[in-house]
């Protein structure tokens, strides 16, 4: 159902998650956020977040301050911004701690 919904959003919005892991990267999003959105100690998880793409574009341009740089239309536009998203989107969820070997007691 998820990849349903992912495809129909792509095609209606034309958010690209290609375009975006290449924007990901290229803005170096990965050094805060992880290479696949996992989180670290600068910055939160964006893999599986609840933001809408509104809320998402929200934070971009506005930033907590102190938080992150501020990723004005000049510097990310509307469309670079979906095509993170649905990147964002796209990515799995984390495996259950559970099943991390290395973490078991």
């Amino acid at each position: 159902m998820r990849i349903v919904l992912f495809l129909i959003a792509t095609a209606v919005f034309g958010q690209n998650a290609t375009n975006g892991k290449r924007l990901f990267e290229a803005k170096a999003c990965y050094e805060c956020h992880g290479w696949v959105g996992q989180g670290g100690l600068a910055g939160p998880r964006l893999a599986q977040t609840k933001l809408n793409l509104q809320g998402f574009r929200a934070i971009l341009r506005n930033p907590p301050p102190s938080q992150m740089p501020t990723y004005r239309a000049a510097v990310l536009t509307d469309a670079e911004a979906a095509d993170i998203f649905a990147y964002i989107q796209s990515l799995p969820a984390p495996a259950p701690v559970e099943s991390i070997p290395l973490l078991k007691p």
